[in-house]
């Protein structure tokens, strides 16, 4: 005879799993997820830096034209040789001279950045676009660069400006400047 008290035995029973089932569920879908995307971001990671590094000394040409995006994204405003003064917080003022090439695409070789108080030159390739305009990865630096102060990475930002000029932005130091043709 069931006991009065009993509630389980007059429960009906329910088709499914288990809370403990479902528990074991969700724990291994969240591991899943965390491990897709910490695969991704490093995969992602790894990809843009090689993207970025095109081993050469001179600037390539890049095998297709612009696309529509990319001009849109400003990369045809930015060709030509462009120079100016950028200044850094509590630093002083540095000439800065840019050359972008016609080629230019992500992740191929763009032109150049020349800082000649330093001296320093580099390579400079397209990484892609940000809020302040469009990031180059600096590299490839000449003979005669200082190593000390010519350091390889990301964070050099130029944009078209709507007078005609370049903003430049070096996001590492804060310096900043507008440069006008050079040409």
């Amino acid at each position: 005879m069931p006991d009065p008290l009993d509630i389980s035995s007059t429960r009906p029973s329910r088709p499914g799993l288990s809370p403990g089932a479902w528990a074991a569920v969700s724990a291994i879908v969240v591991a899943l997820i965390g491990a897709g995307v910490t695969l991704t971001t490093t995969w992602w990671s790894q990809h843009r830096a090689t993207a970025a590094t095109t081993p050469s000394s001179a600037p390539q040409a890049s095998p297709t034209p612009a696309t529509a995006q990319e001009r849109a994204s400003g990369v045809q405003g930015l060709v030509g040789r462009w120079s100016g003064l950028a200044q850094g917080p509590g630093q002083p003022a540095q000439r800065i001279e840019v050359e972008i090439l016609a080629s230019c695409g992500p992740g191929v070789a763009c032109g150049w950045i020349t800082v000649p108080d330093i001296p320093c030159r580099g390579r400079l390739s397209l990484l892609g676009p940000t809020v302040e305009g469009l990031e180059f990865q600096v590299d490839g630096f000449e003979a005669g660069s200082d190593p000390k102060q010519c350091q390889p990475g990301a964070g050099e930002v130029l944009r078209a400006t709507d007078d005609g000029g370049v903003a430049y932005t070096a996001t590492y130091s804060g310096a900043k400047g507008v440069l006008r043709s050079a040409s």
